[in-house]
Parts: structure tokens; C-alpha cells; sequence
């Protein structure tokens, strides 16, 4: 069995351990600034003091984690960036350098910080954690290694003291594990790390909980057990997995091995979808008549031993797939490598579609993605450059993303589950595909039901199939005309 272990996992009692404030009275905001950047570096604090000077270094920060016992921290600056480098961690200086404007992966991240308007300043936190985190880890997340504490990649958002709609995130690294992935070649080396770097700056986008279980200090509910998250894992809601799976996403578009990774986990055809029970609230008893099998897969280090079951791909009913990271990577994933055959519009329009969640937790479902993802393409479509894409057999129609969720769903929703599930998620105006995907979801499911039944499961052909069904002249989707204004 195929299994992905890299999760770039955050526990979820960091993620919710801050306070947030109040969504409402967000629609009317001032222009946003340019997002501000810091590194700072952490290290014991003696051996900070001795390198940058006691004046220099301090223990907390206004906005932003808890230090770890006995670490300081300083901000790094061109006064004082050749004493950090010469500090020996290089796995933080690979950080700090693929960071600097003008790289390819400072280039993405910015397109990351677009998510919230520019409204989130950053901070990366680089901890040299290399002698373990002695008395705690503070407001950092932590991976274990036998009895020493190190410091695990996560992040997380805050108002920003004393400034007006405006946000302070924090992403956090330690030199341990980011030296562990930058030499894991399986992962993509230096590009996993990277890849890591834009998952976790992506969580400093949206704000709020990250799920409907608010701030619980334990996560059951959305994290099980273990308190962390897999590639394979069922969790407790549908808006913990978008939100990691959509950071992941970025490491697919940066990392070749992450979209590798990726597709040989979506085509195995074996076990290789767990649950936690521990995670699944009253009212899943669809999951638990589905076909499994108790025990039979085993949880990955640092993970401790829990209780799980294991499921095939194709006995995991549709909804609760939307409960599994890897398929919101996927979703995007194969968006963007497909639609409009050009991946730089696909990928503007799924950083447009990511946006439109950033400010409020009840959009993020990958419903809402499908409605912003079809209504962006319908309203391409009716623009001069649409009309050419026609003409050119390039553009692709607005019902794709209906299909592709269907897809990576096994087409196992009814017609009317599906209908309702896509309504749940508030969206605000309906694309003409929602009609007219349902007068052809019989003949696509069809189409692709040889694929998707074969060992290994031919999951990029079946996408592949999809997207040519949806790119023919006659499947080509205008908006529908404005609703009337209502007269007395």
C-alpha cells in the first residue's frame, strides 16, 4: 500500500490556540499594505546571547508564539545577517535565502499573500533546536524523537496589535526537521522543504478557527486521537482538510515529487484511507457499515499508536472523501494542470477561488470552490479573450469543476446528494453549470467508469477523458442573465 507521510502537520491545539476576532464588520475595508516580511532567529538563549549580544536578543514577541523555555530570539537584519550566517544550520539558511526577493519561491509566496488582500503580515520563525527544546516548546508545535522535543513546521494568524483589519502570521521551523526534508530525495529534497515553506505560509492567510470545533485544546474532534492530520486520514470536518489540503496544493505546483507523491497515492487501489473512531462525530454511520478493515493500517512516526480503520478508495462514501486532505490537493492540483490548457490562468483562478474564503470559516468546503471555480470560468468565457479560447478549442467549460470533484468522489454521489451538498455551503449565486452538469453527469460518470474501476486506478486518465469532454465548442457556458430587479 501506497502511503504519503509528508503532512506539514500542525496540531490543531496551536492552530486554534489564539484568540480571533468577531467576522462581521468586515465588507467595508481600508486598501491593504504591502505585506510586511521579518525572519527572526531562535536559538538557547546563551548561545544567542553570545553570537548577536543580550542587548539584541529578547524572550516574546507582541504578536506571535510563546518562545520556547530557555530560547531568545532576533530579528534579522542587515546589521547583523553575517552573524546569522554564520551560525550552522543550514537548513534555516536555505529558508532565509530562497526568501529573499527575487527567487522563485519569494515569487510564489507572494502570490500566497495575495489570499488575504496583502492584509497578513508575516513572520518566519527559524529555530536552531538542534540540542531540543529543553522545558517546553512554548507556542511552538513539537515533534518528538525518543525523549528530546524539536520544534515542528506550523503556523497560524492574529489581529495585529494596534492596527485596523490587518493581521500578524507566523510560521515556524526548526533546523532538525527542515534538514531532515531538505535530504529526503523522495520528497523532493531543498524543493520539499520549499514546498513546506509555502504550505505553512498559506496557513497565515485565513483567518479564524480552522474548523466548526473553535478552539478545543484537544482536536478529537477534527484531529482524532493523535492530535495530527494525514494525506490518507478521514478527520472530523470538512474545513481542517481544505485547509491543509489547499497549502499542500502550492507544494504540487513548486515540487515535482509533491504532484508525483500525489498521483501514485490517488491510483492505489488498496487500503489507504484511515479512521480515526476517536474523530468521527454521532451520524457517520454511513462510514462505519462501508467495508474496512480494523487494524490493518498503521499509523506512520511520530504518530502515536491509535486505533484506526482502513478503507479502499472505492468503499469510502463520496461525502466523507471530502474529509480527507489529498483530495482538496488533488481538486487543485489537477485544475491546474489542466483547465483552460493553461496552468497560470487555472492557478489565478484558484488562488481567486481560495480568496474568497480568507475572511470566512462557513465558505471553506470544496463545494464553494467548485461554485467559485465555475463561475469564474463562465464569466472568462464571456469576455473577448473567452470567445477566442473557443474558437481555439483551449478554453475549458464551466462544468469541469463539477466533474472533477465527481472524479475524485468516485461518482458516488446521488444526484441529490450532490445538489445539496454543493448548497450547504452558502454559495451566493448560482452558475449555469449546476443545471447543465446534471444533464450530462450520466453519460461523464460512463465515460470514465473503466478508469476509475481498474488496479491501479487510472485517475489521470479519467481527469484527462473529463477535461476533453468539457472543452467541446457546445459545452462552452455563458453566465446566466441577472435575476430581475423585483417591482411593486
Amino acid at each position: 500500500m501506497t502511503q504519503m507521510t509528508k503532512t506539514h502537520s500542525k496540531p490543531f491545539a496551536l492552530f486554534a490556540a489564539f484568540a480571533f476576532f468577531a467576522l462581521s464588520g468586515l465588507s467595508t475595508r481600508p486598501a491593504a499594505a504591502q505585506t510586511a516580511v521579518r525572519f527572526l532567529f531562535l536559538a538557547p538563549s546563551a548561545t544567542l546571547d553570545a553570537a548577536f549580544g543580550a542587548a539584541n536578543t529578547f524572550t516574546s514577541q507582541t504578536d506571535g508564539p510563546t518562545f520556547p523555555g530557555g530560547y531568545k530570539g532576533v530579528v534579522i537584519t542587515a546589521a547583523n545577517v553575517a552573524t546569522f550566517n554564520a551560525q550552522a544550520v543550514p537548513a534555516l539558511h536555505h529558508i532565509f535565502n530562497q526568501l529573499k526577493a527575487g527567487t522563485t519561491l519569494r515569487n510564489r509566496v507572494d502570490q500566497v499573500f495575495t489570499i488575504s488582500g496583502n492584509r497578513a503580515d508575516v513572520d518566519y520563525y527559524l529555530v536552531d533546536d538542534r540540542t531540543a527544546l529543553g522545558s517546553g516548546s512554548g507556542g511552538f508545535a513539537q515533534d518528538t524523537i525518543g525523549t528530546k522535543v524539536f520544534v515542528w513546521p506550523a503556523a497560524n494568524n492574529m489581529p495585529k496589535t494596534g492596527a485596523v483589519d490587518r493581521h500578524q502570521g507566523f510560521a515556524m521551523f526548526g533546523e532538525v526537521f527542515c534538514a531532515r526534508e531538505m535530504a529526503n530525495a523522495a520528497g523532493g529534497g531543498p524543493l520539499g522543504l520549499e514546498a513546506t515553506v509555502l504550505h505553512e505560509t498559506f496557513h497565515t492567510q485565513w483567518i479564524g478557527d480552522a474548523s466548526r470545533w473553535g478552539a478545543s485544546p484537544t482536536g478529537f474532534l477534527a484531529y482524532g486521537g493523535d492530535g495530527q492530520h494525514f494525506v490518507f486520514e478521514i478527520l472530523g470536518d470538512q474545513e481542517l482538510p481544505l485547509n491543509e489540503g489547499s497549502g499542500s496544493f502550492f507544494g504540487t505546483v513548486h515540487n515535482p515529487a509533491d504532484r508525483t507523491n500525489l498521483v501514485a497515492f490517488l491510483r492505489d487501489a488498496t487500503e489507504r484511507y484511515v479512521v480515526e473512531p476517536v474523530s468521527i462525530p454521532a451520524g457517520w454511520q454511513d462510514l462505519y457499515r462501508a467495508p474496512r478493515q480494523p487494524g490493518s493500517i498503521t499509523m506512520p512516526p511520530p504518530t502515536p499508536p491509535v486505533s484506526v480503520f482502513g478503507y479502499k478508495w472505492v468503499d469510502v462514501p463520496s461525502f466523507y472523501l471530502l474529509f480527507v486532505e489529498s483530495t482538496s490537493t488533488a481538486f487543485y492540483s489537477f485544475f491546474e494542470q489542466h483547465a483552460h490548457n493553461d496552468r497560470n490562468r487555472a492557478f489565478r483562478s484558484s488562488m481567486s477561488a481560495m480568496a474568497s474564503m480568507w475572511d470566512n470559516r462557513h465558505k471553506r468546503f470544496l463545494m464553494y470552490a467548485v461554485n467559485r471555480l465555475a463561475l469564474d470560468m463562465e464569466a472568462f468565457a464571456a469576455t473577448p479573450a473567452g470567445q477566442a479560447a473557443k474558437t481555439a478549442g483551449t478554453i475549458t467549460s464551466s462544468m469541469f469543476p463539477f466533474a472533477l470533484l465527481d472524479v475524485l468522489t468516485h461518482f458516488g454521489f446521488t444526484d441529490d446528494e450532490f445538489r445539496r451538498e454543493y448548497r450547504r455551503h452558502y454559495p451566493d449565486r448560482d452558475p449555469a453549470a449546476l443545471v447543465e452538469y446534471f444533464n450530462r453527469r450520466a453519460a461523464v460518470r460512463t465515460a470514465v467508469a473503466a478508469n476509475l474501476a481498474a488496479n491501479p486506478i487510472q485517475i489521470e486518465e479519467a481527469v484527462r477523458t473529463v477535461h476533453t469532454m468539457f472543452q467541446q465548442a457546445n459545452t462552452i457556458l455563458l453566465p446566466p442573465p441577472p435575476a430581475p430587479a423585483p417591482t411593486n
